[in-house]
């Protein structure tokens, strides 16, 4: 079975399998955690291409003061938190084959 994973080049870690809730854009590339296979190259890419654009969250906001009334208006915003030391040419997708044996 063929698989592709997203490999930091300089600290020789893999960005990790999703541990936590706040999402793959939080995660940091590690050597002590499984790394996030994909089945198909296109889709390391994307994923890739999403950790490199920073941090996204989710952020509610709610209870603005419109002309001296208090609205109360929940809505999700999706933001991107940049991160500056995230870097293209540190990166590379590598195939990952498992072979099982019997």
């Amino acid at each position: 079975m063929t698989f592709y994973a997203l490999h930091h080049k300089p600290s020789d870690g893999f960005l990790a399998e999703l541990l936590h809730k706040r999402g793959y854009t939080h995660t940091e590339p590690c050597k002590d955690k499984p790394p996030r296979l994909f089945r198909h190259k296109q889709a390391a890419a994307q994923a890739l291409n999403k950790w490199l654009a920073g941090k996204l969250e989710y952020r509610l906001v709610s209870d603005a003061l419109i002309d001296n009334d208090t609205v109360t208006n929940h809505e999700l915003h999706l933001a991107l938190t940049p991160v500056a030391t995230r870097l293209r040419e540190e990166m590379e997708i590598v195939k990952v084959t498992i072979v099982i044996e019997r």
